[in-house]
């Protein structure tokens, strides 16, 4: 906690079981989120590593899904990534073929905009 300099989060419930979560974790020091970054993109890996898209934000970054729900019936997308001093990541849950890894990176890809205009 003492390397932390705030945190942020929206959790958004869509309809028929759809849900969004982005986290925010700011650091004081650039130090301290590399130093964080592996034991993080870890912790927030889903079941299934996939590959890290193209063009994908952050200056390191993880993706992944894993099945959930009855009979495996939903899908759930993550990617995790740094930039600069903040980790974060974006999950994107809901039902098989709703949504893509492609998705949730759009939306990181949102929040790495934000990350970014705040940082200058």
């Amino acid at each position: 906690m003492k390397l932390a300099a705030g945190a942020a989060e929206v959790d958004v419930n869509g309809p028929r079981g759809s849900y969004l979560y982005v986290h925010l974790f700011v650091f004081k020091t650039l130090a301290g989120a590399k130093a964080l970054t592996p034991s993080f993109l870890a912790g927030t890996r889903l079941r299934t590593s996939l590959q890290r898209p193209s063009g994908a934000p952050g200056e390191q970054g993880e993706a992944s899904s894993q099945p959930y729900g009855h009979r495996n019936s939903a899908l759930s997308y993550r990617y995790a990534f740094r930039q600069q001093n903040v980790l974060a990541y974006v999950e994107l849950d809901g039902r098989k073929g709703k949504y893509s890894l492609a998705d949730a990176v759009t939306v990181a890809a949102a929040a790495d905009a934000r990350i970014q205009a705040a940082l200058q």
